[in-house]
C-alpha cells in the first residue's frame, strides 16, 4: 500500500472543518463537497444527506448552486469548476474517475433530485428542529396540529398588554410589584407607563440563557419571592461595603488628628482631607472618575511624597508617613472594589422590578400559546434538549423517518450552545456509523452573536476535536470577492490590532489569537492594486476626553 492509499484508509470516519473567511468561496466548496458525495455514494445519497444553514437566503443559494453545478458538469460547461470537483474527489475522497463517467454520474444525481425534490434536505437549522418537533409531538405531549409561532415579539406584546389589563385588586403577587415598579419610575422622574420596559425585558424569555435555567436545578426561577430576596441581599451587601469604607476613612482621619500633622507638614493636605471626607459620605467617584488623583497615587508609591520640604529628612515623620501611605492604599483598594460593587448593584436594582414580573409574563405567554395551539420558535431547542437527554439518537432518527449518513452545518460560528448540544447527538451517531460530517465557519464572524451564537464551540472543536475524533482542517485562504488593496489592508491591520488589544486587556479576558497572521491572511485573487481604504481616528484636544477615550 502506498502512502496515498494509506492516508485515504485513515480518513474514516471523517469530520471536515472548513475555515471560511468572508469571500473565500464557502458556498462553492460546500456545493462541490455535496456533489462529491452523490458521485461516490450514488445518486440517491441526497436522501441521506442533511445540510443546514441559518437563513432562508443561504438555503436557496446552496440549493441553486448544487443544481447549477450538476447541470454544468453534465453538459461540459465551466471546465474550471469541473476541474475543482475532480480535485475534491481526489484529495478529499481518494477517488478518480474518467470525465465521461463523472459527467454521467452528475446527470443521474440531477435527475434523482428533481424527481424527489422534497427529500433534498437543505434547510435552516430552525426548520430542521421544527421538523423534529412535529414528528415528536406525542413524546413531547403536544397537539399533533401544533403550529410554530415565528413572531416572538408579537406574542410578548399581547401577553404584557393582557397581563396589565386583567390585573385585579386582589392579585397579591403581581399588583404590588407592578405598583412598586411604577413608583420607582416616578421617583426617577420618568413616565409611569411601564409597558415598553416590560416588553423589552420580557424578550429575555426567549434568550437561551434564560431558557436553560429550566434544565439547571441550581438556578432559582425569576419569581417575585426570589427577586425580593435577591434585592434585599444586594442592598445589604452594598451597604456593608460602604460601611467598611466609612470605618476605614474615619480611622485614617483619627490617625491624622492624633499625629498632629497638618498642611504645614503634609503635601496636598486639603486634597487628602477632601478624599477622606468624600469616602465618609459614600462618594466613590467624581464626574471625571478622578476621586483618587495622581498626587494621592504618588503618596502611595513613595511615602516621602506625603511630606513637605525639610520634613522629608525627618526619620520619625517618614515612619508616620509610611503608615499613612499604607492606609491610603488600603482605602483606595476598598474604594475601587466598592465602586464596582455599588455601580453593579445599582444597575441590577434598576432592572430587578421588571424581572420580578417575568414569571407572570411567562405564564401569560404560555396561556396564549395554548389557546392558539402554537409553539414559540425560540423554545424549540429547549424542548428537544429535554427529550434528547432521555433518549438515544437512533430513536430520534426513527421518529424523523430518515437516517442521515452525511451532516453539513454551515455558518457554524453562529450555532448556540443549546443548538449544538442537540446536534452533537446526531453527529456522534453519524460518525460512529462511518458517516461524514462537516462544519463550515469562521470564528472572526462570530462577533455579531446572531441568535445566541457561541464562537467557543467552533474554537473547541478545532483545538480538541469531537468525542475523541479530530477534525480534518480545510482552510479556504483565497479571497474571491474583494479588491487587492482591501485584502492587503486586512492582512496587515487586524493581526497588529489584535496584538495591541491583547497587551491592553486583562489576562482573564478573551485572547484574540484567532486574529493572528496565519488565521487572518488571505490570498489576493483579483485586481491586485485596486481598492481603497480610508481610516478616521477620533481625536480631541481636551485631555480628560482624550484620556477617557484611550
Amino acid at each position: 500500500m502506498n502512502i496515498f492509499s494509506y492516508l485515504c484508509s485513515m480518513m474514516t470516519p471523517r469530520f471536515l472543518l472548513f475555515k471560511a473567511s468572508a469571500g473565500s468561496g464557502k458556498t462553492f466548496n460546500l456545493a462541490l463537497q455535496y456533489i462529491a458525495l452523490l458521485v461516490i455514494k450514488g445518486e440517491h445519497e441526497f436522501r441521506h444527506t442533511l445540510a443546514v444553514t441559518f437563513t432562508n437566503d443561504a438555503t436557496a443559494e446552496m440549493k441553486n448552486r448544487i443544481l447549477e453545478f450538476l447541470v454544468n458538469f453534465w453538459k461540459g460547461r465551466k471546465p474550471r469548476d469541473f476541474e475543482a470537483l475532480k480535485r475534491t474527489l481526489k484529495y478529499d475522497y481518494c477517488t478518480t474517475l474518467p470525465d465521461d463517467e463523472l459527467r454521467e454520474r452528475c446527470h443521474k444525481a440531477l435527475s434523482a433530485i428533481l424527481h424527489d425534490y422534497s427529500r433534498f434536505y437543505i434547510s435552516t437549522i430552525d426548520a430542521f428542529f421544527q421538523t423534529v418537533l412535529r414528528n415528536m409531538t406525542h413524546e413531547l405531549g403536544l397537539n399533533a396540529r401544533l403550529q410554530v409561532d415565528l413572531n416572538d415579539e408579537e406574542v410578548v406584546d399581547i401577553a404584557v398588554e393582557t397581563l396589565i389589563e386583567n390585573l385585579k385588586r386582589d392579585d397579591k403577587d403581581v399588583l404590588p410589584y407592578l405598583q412598586q415598579y411604577i413608583e420607582q419610575k416616578l421617583d426617577d422622574g420618568r413616565s409611569w407607563d411601564v409597558r415598553r420596559e416590560l416588553k423589552n425585558i420580557a424578550k429575555m424569555l426567549f434568550h437561551e440563557r434564560y431558557l436553560k435555567r429550566s434544565l439547571d436545578a441550581v438556578n432559582k426561577p425569576f419569581t417575585i419571592e426570589n427577586i425580593t430576596r435577591f434585592r434585599k441581599e444586594l442592598e445589604e451587601a452594598r451597604e456593608g461595603l460602604l460601611n467598611t469604607l466609612r470605618e476605614e476613612a474615619e480611622q485614617f482621619e483619627q490617625m491624622l488628628q492624633e499625629s498632629g500633622l497638618d498642611g504645614e507638614t503634609i503635601s496636598y493636605f486639603n486634597e487628602v482631607s477632601s478624599y477622606i471626607s468624600r469616602l465618609k459620605q459614600g462618594i466613590l467617584r467624581n464626574s471625571n472618575n478622578a476621586l483618587f488623583g495622581q498626587h494621592l497615587q504618588n503618596m502611595v508609591d513613595d511615602p516621602k511624597n506625603m511630606l513637605k520640604g525639610k520634613a522629608k529628612k525627618d526619620v520619625s515623620l517618614i515612619t508616620i508617613a509610611q503608615k499613612f501611605s499604607d492606609k491610603l492604599e488600603v482605602l483606595h483598594n476598598i474604594q475601587k472594589k466598592a465602586d464596582r460593587m455599588v455601580n453593579g448593584t445599582d444597575l441590577a436594582l434598576a432592572n430587578l422590578a421588571p424581572m420580578g414580573l417575568l414569571e407572570a409574563i411567562d405564564k401569560e405567554v404560555s396561556r396564549l400559546s395554548n389557546e392558539r395551539n402554537r409553539f414559540m420558535l425560540a423554545r424549540t431547542p429547549i424542548m428537544l434538549k429535554r427529550m434528547i437527554d432521555g433518549n438515544d439518537s437512533s430513536f430520534i432518527f426513527e421518529r424523523i423517518g430518515t437516517r442521515y449518513n452525511n451532516i453539513m452545518i454551515d455558518e457554524f460560528q453562529d450555532t448556540s450552545r443549546l443548538q449544538w448540544e442537540n446536534f452533537r447527538v446526531l453527529l456522534l451517531d453519524n460518525l460512529a456509523s462511518g458517516g461524514m460530517s462537516m462544519v463550515v465557519g469562521d470564528i472572526k464572524q462570530s462577533i455579531y452573536r446572531w441568535r445566541n451564537g457561541d464562537w467557543r464551540i467552533l474554537q473547541d472543536l478545532e483545538q480538541q476535536g469531537h468525542n475523541g475524533i479530530r477534525l480534518i482542517p480545510h482552510p479556504l485562504n483565497d479571497n474571491w470577492r474583494s479588491m487587492g488593496n482591501i485584502v492587503d489592508f486586512n492582512n496587515r491591520f487586524f493581526p497588529q490590532a489584535a496584538e495591541q488589544l491583547d497587551t491592553l486587556s486583562n489576562p482573564d479576558d478573551i485572547r484574540l489569537d484567532f486574529y493572528n497572521k496565519d488565521e487572518v491572511e488571505q490570498h489576493i485573487t483579483k485586481h491586485d492594486k485596486e481598492g481603497y481604504v480610508r481610516i478616521c481616528l477620533k481625536h480631541s484636544k481636551d485631555k480628560e476626553v482624550k484620556d477617557a477615550w484611550q
